[in-house]
């Protein structure tokens, strides 16, 4: 279960993984793909996780759930 949530560019680049659970404009999200590091304003693939519709956000306007370590 999530503990808290992290804005995008508090958290480590390298930290992001396929699969991790997202917010985005308050609604809940799974990522689902990066663009690579290099890449000026990174965008994500992210999947609704009611309607499973995919769409693609700027990184930095994600939320990343964190689990307890």
């Amino acid at each position: 279960m999530p503990t808290h949530i992290l804005h995008a560019d508090g958290r480590r680049a390298a930290d992001m993984r396929i699969g991790d659970p997202v917010t985005y404009e308050g609604r809940r999200y799974v990522l689902r793909g990066l663009d690579p590091m290099g890449v000026p304003d990174r965008r994500a693939d992210i999947e609704d996780t009611d309607t499973g519709e995919l769409i693609r956000v700027p990184v930095a306007e994600l939320e990343f759930l964190l689990r307890p370590s």
